[in-house]
């Protein structure tokens, strides 16, 4: 029986030296910025190394309203009140000559 498989043959492995440079980054994201995909800048592979952390933040959030109307009504009232009376006198005299 004929075997079915292929044998490939393979170059060794290439060893390759490079300088890994670390930069602390210390930025929050803006809301809704999601994490940067892996770029390159001149020759550089920069990738973007993030950690998930609970942040909590004391924010007003409008849970009601309340609405109000200005209603004016008129309702009838009764007091007792002591009160002051003045009372004048006039007389008329007549302006008829010949009297």
């Amino acid at each position: 029986m004929p075997d079915d498989r292929a044998t490939e043959t393979v170059p060794p492995l290439q060893l390759v030296e490079e300088i890994l440079r670390v930069d602390a980054v210390d930025r929050d994201p803006a809301d809704g910025e999601t994490v940067p995909p892996p770029r390159e800048v001149d020759g550089v592979m920069i990738i973007s190394v993030v950690e998930e952390r609970l942040r909590v933040v004391r924010e007003l959030v409008l849970v009601e309203e309340v609405h109000m109307r200005e209603v004016r009504t008129s309702e009838p009232f009764e007091q007792t009140v002591s009160r002051r009376v003045m009372r004048a006198v006039v007389e008329r005299y007549s302006t008829e000559q010949g009297d």
